[in-house]
């Protein structure tokens, strides 16, 4: 039998050494796991934060979103306001175009009336200044013979 130190028996010096090793490493995985543990609840703490963070901004982006969407719907509403403000602008143009080609059509044929009216005043201006001197010469025949027909007439 081996011997005793100290009476207790060699297998019981061995048993403890064992459990002294055990608790040793028991201890040290258990401060690991500890540490392990403090670091997750940290980082879970970070990750809630950053989750807060992230929820806050994401609340901030909505509303930002529907201001813009509102804005968004204004302006489309301004927009076709606008359209159908230019479309009666273009109804308005078409009609006063097709209204401008009326009066050159017009234009056009009374100025080729008067030009046709022009021409037919100088020629009528140029039978009545002939017809004019054909009466004039006419008068004065005629005022020749009153003066010769009165030279002949016996006293």
């Amino acid at each position: 039998m081996p011997e005793r130190i100290g009476g207790m028996p060699g297998w019981a010096w061995i048993a403890g050494a064992v459990l002294i090793v055990l608790s040793v490493f028991m201890g040290h995985r258990l401060v690991q796991a500890q540490q392990q543990l403090a670091d997750t609840q940290i980082e879970l703490k970070n990750a809630k934060t950053g989750a807060e963070k992230a929820t806050a901004e994401r609340e901030e982006l909505q509303v930002k979103l529907e201001q813009v969407t509102s804005d968004l719907k204004s302006t489309e509403s301004r927009l076709a306001e606008t359209q159908s403000r230019l479309d009666g602008a273009q109804n308005e143009l078409a009609s006063t175009k097709q209204l401008s080609d009326q009066t050159k059509a017009q234009i056009d044929g009374l100025e080729q009336k008067a030009a046709s009216l022009t021409s037919e005043l100088r020629k009528a201006d140029g039978q009545r200044i002939e017809l004019q001197l054909k009466l004039d010469e006419a008068k004065a025949e005629i005022a020749k013979l009153k003066r010769e027909r009165f030279e002949r007439a016996p006293d």
